[in-house]
């Protein structure tokens, strides 16, 4: 669902009272496509379920992503222990993600305005 982000319930598996496990019965007729063209790309909360189809051709099909966090955040193994950008970095529960894995960027206000900017557009820049 496009706004499942704005649910006033964790996402998180292990958090009382998680959406996860109803969230994970929905069937496809709650899902809402959105088809890109090479070149394209698109910006999403990151609570929103996302998923693409299996790449059925002889093509690697490749992605890029940047995930946006405050500076500060802490990593909380509960809420996501097989993420990807996290699942062989031996990292602590609690421990603040940082150093050269988790840069600091876009100090500049202005850089978070045009991200704003390049969401409102569908992310077609």
């Amino acid at each position: 669902s496009p706004e499942i982000h704005l649910a006033p319930a964790p996402m998180a598996p292990g958090e009382p009272g998680s959406l996860y496990h109803e969230v994970r019965t929905w069937g496809p007729e709650r899902a809402v496509p959105v088809e890109l063209q090479a070149g394209e790309c698109m910006f999403h909360h990151c609570l929103n379920y996302h998923l693409t189809p299996q790449n059925v051709t002889d093509r690697q099909r490749r992605a890029f992503v940047i995930i946006y966090m405050p500076d500060g955040t802490r990593y909380r193994h509960a809420q996501s222990p097989n993420h990807p950008c996290t699942r062989y970095m031996g990292l602590e529960d609690g421990v603040v993600l940082g150093g050269d894995a988790f840069p600091v960027c876009g100090e500049d206000a202005r850089a978070w305005s045009l991200l704003g900017d390049l969401a409102g557009a569908g992310g077609r820049a």
